[in-house]
């Protein structure tokens, strides 16, 4: 797009004189690459969760799916206005939302881990069921991506120069604690019904 129209680009970027931009940099890209870049790994991501989510209630993979679009874009969102008040440079790109869609796959994949029942007894015995493969299919996601974040931080974040990885980070931490928030919210209830039916 800057190959287009370079005042467009800036007008729609997110900074402190383009506020705006915290929604509308999310569709604006530096080139080809930054946005090709994004979109494949996007749908990595999006493939990822489909693969994890495949053998829950379908009741569950909807509700899963739901939350997951609205809260990658709000955290994205929510990313670009926190890098407005801690910088005063601009940014461009969908990677908030991007890394905010790893960081919910991260917190699903943690929540399904914690779910469920397996011990080394399930594992000798090599027959697993569905719910045992879905914790087991947790795990490797959850320790994948985590990992991937804890060892790996600089290619985690995609360092270098002109990229913004606050928002990357942040995004992905926003996304992985909407999932936990909402989990609460949701034990929350449950425990507040039963009370109140007793």
């Amino acid at each position: 797009m800057t190959s287009i129209e370079p005042s467009l680009y800036d007008m729609l970027s997110a900074s402190r004189n383009t506020p705006w931009g915290i929604f509308t940099s999310i569709f604006v890209h530096s080139g080809v690459a930054h946005f090709g870049g994004n979109m494949v790994v996007l749908l990595a991501f999006l493939f990822l969760f489909v693969k994890l989510e495949e053998t829950l209630p379908q009741e569950h993979q909807y509700k899963d799916s739901r939350f997951l679009g609205p809260s990658m874009f709000l955290c994205g969102i929510i990313a670009n206005s926190l890098f407005l008040v801690v910088s005063i440079g601009s940014s461009a790109g969908a990677s908030g939302v991007v890394y905010a869609c790893e960081g919910v796959i991260t917190g699903f994949a943690f929540l399904i881990a914690l779910s469920g029942r397996l011990s080394f007894a399930h594992l000798k015995r090599r027959q697993l069921d569905t719910q045992e493969r879905q914790t087991i299919r947790g795990i490797v996601v959850f320790i994948g991506l985590f990992g991937f974040f804890l060892l790996f931080r600089g290619a985690f974040l995609s360092s270098g120069q002109g990229v913004n990885t606050f928002v990357h980070l942040l995004g992905y931490i926003l996304g992985f604690a909407s999932v936990g928030v909402t989990e609460l919210y949701h034990i929350f209830r449950r425990t507040q019904s039963s009370n109140t039916g007793k």
